[in-house]
Order: C-alpha cells, then structure tokens, then sequence
C-alpha cells in the first residue's frame, strides 16, 4: 500500500493558498488605488522615495566596506596585518619586525609596508599633498603598473636616504601638473628635499587605505626627508616603534586562516627573541585591508543604524495605507 506524500501536499497547499491571499491583496490594493488618485501619487511617491534612499544607503555601505580597492590586482587576496598589544588594536608594525615577515612568511607571495605622510610640495604655487613612503615592492605586490615610466623596485630602498625618487599620483599628475608629456626625470621639490620623478601610476590608483587620496609616494628608506620632524627617531631600527602599516597577498594555495596561524608563530617567536619590545605583541590579519578594524567597525554600525533607522522610519508608512 503507497502512502500519500502528505508533506508534498501540505506544501502544495500552503503555497496555493499564499498565492490566492496574495491576489487577493492586490486586487484590493488595485481597488484602492483607482478609487483615490490622490491616495495613488502620495503612495508611489513615498514608495519611490523609500526605494531610493534604502539604495543610496547601500550604494554608500558598498563603497565604504565592500567594494575592490581601485587598479588593484585581485584585491580580495591582500590582507591587512592589525597589531594587537594585550588583545587591543593599537598602532602599526616596526620596519624589523616587517622584514622578519617578509623574510620568514610562506603563506604569503609578497609583504609590504607603507605610512602616510603629509608632504609640502614647494614649487611656484607651495601646496600641502598627501604622501606615502613604500616599500620597493609596493606596487609589485598590489599589481600596480605606471602609466608613465616605472614604478619602484627593492633597489629604490637599499640606502638609507640615497633614493630621491618619487612616483606619482595620475590624477595628481594630471590636476597639479598639468599632465606634462615630459614629466619623467622632472625634480619635484618636497620638504625641502629634490625628488626626481620616475613614474606615473596607473589611472585610478590613489592608495590602499580608504579615502587616502595619496598623490605621491616616496621610498621607504628617503623617511628622515619625509618626516622631518622624526629625523632623528630612526625609525628604520626601531622594533619598537609600530608606525607601518602592512598588507599582505595570499599565496593562492593559502587562507586567510592559513596564514593567521603562520602570522601567530612567527608573532610567538619575535617575542621569544625580542622579549622587551615584543612581549604580548600580536597580529591580526583582517580582509577588506582598506580600513582599520576599529574605524571599520564603527562604520559599519553607524551604516546599519542608518539603515535600519530609515527602513523603520519610511516602510511602514505605505504598507500600513495599503492595508487600510
């Protein structure tokens, strides 16, 4: 004896019956509507309004936290390393702890470092611009090509203060400088200090870190030029000093969980041998390497608080006059 399959049943008629409840609501709501012109145009008003807003929102909540970094090569497989001092987010990485890293580090194909840098660019018109100093494999990791010239190499960053040399921003060339043909080989004079021009970045390229907007980037190893005021810090020595920040490109055989691991035990050993620079000092690596987790997760709550503030504030409006 076959048994009935009462649960295809059921479902064929929980389904049956949602859609008749449903024509049902729409023939009234159709009634609605032809019975109250008026009733009509404030209702797809508001609706279109509601529409719009919650799509902005979200325009803005994937420009803030989700989208790719721009002219970055497949940006979702660089990570951003987040030191931890007892369990809490602060500062950034040494330049030796960044070269233990890159030298001991398998999970990754490429670790690179950089700090942003205000800069005076001194010239007929003085002007404040926002710089970086790099790594020589910065733009080879991210995938950055020029437009112009070159980018840098690791033999830009071998002499402490022995690479005067700057790659420029596109767009900076092109609203600053008047997208000169013959840029190339050009002295830019910042903070005092003459850096000869050797490329121009691709269209687009403006930064890792949200809302950067760097116009130039410099060496690592010109700091003393480009912090002048911490000249004399010497930073480039100093594990004690966590004033880089680092990102880093997964191998595509590695996991972000992968490489945490790697990350912990290397961590666990510089603080082995380091122990008084290093003690309960951690990284975390966060995807998404654009933003700070702690300003990223403030973000995120104002954008859901917005969102969640404007869906209670509008939707309810047209659903409960359609209702009526």
């Amino acid at each position: 004896m076959t048994l009935p399959n009462w649960t295809s049943t059921c479902s064929l008629q929980g389904m049956s019956a949602l859609l008749r409840s449903f024509g049902d609501d729409l023939r009234h709501a159709a009634r609605k509507l032809r019975r109250s012109p008026g009733f009509t145009l404030s209702a797809i008003a508001l609706l279109g309004t509601a529409i719009g807003a919650s799509t902005a929102l979200f325009s803005l909540f994937n420009a803030l936290l989700l989208r790719p970094i721009d002219a970055v090569h497949d940006s979702k497989s660089v990570v951003r390393f987040n030191r931890l001092d007892r369990g809490q987010y602060t500062g950034g990485m040494s330049y030796p702890d960044y070269l233990d890293f890159t030298a001991k580090a398998h999970q990754f194909s490429g670790v690179i470092a950089e700090r942003l840098v205000p800069l005076s660019l001194n010239s007929d018109q003085p002007q404040r611009v926002n710089g970086s100093i790099v790594t020589g494999n910065f733009f080879s990791v991210l995938g950055v090509g020029a437009a112009l010239g070159r980018t840098y190499t690791p033999d830009d960053n071998r002499i402490e203060g022995g690479h005067p040399v700057t790659v420029i921003g596109h767009h900076f060339w092109q609203r600053s400088l008047g997208a000169d043909p013959n840029i190339l080989g050009r002295k830019l004079v910042f903070n005092g200090h003459p850096f000869e021009v050797v490329g121009v970045a691709a269209p687009g390229f403006t930064g890792v870190e949200f809302a950067s907007g760097t116009d130039v980037w410099l060496p690592l190893a010109m700091v003393a030029s480009a912090m002048p005021r911490n000249a004399e810090s010497h930073f480039l020595q100093q594990r004690r000093a966590g004033w880089l920040t680092c990102y880093g490109r997964l191998r595509p055989t590695a996991t972000i969980e992968s490489a945490q691991t790697e990350v912990d035990q290397l961590a666990a050993a510089l603080e082995r041998e380091n122990p008084d620079s290093n003690r309960n000092r951690a990284f975390r690596l966060t995807a998404n390497p654009g933003m700070h987790p702690n300003r990223r997760g403030s973000v995120a709550q104002l954008m859901w608080l917005l969102m969640a503030g404007w869906r209670s504030y509008c939707w309810p409006a047209p659903v409960t006059a359609f209702r009526k």
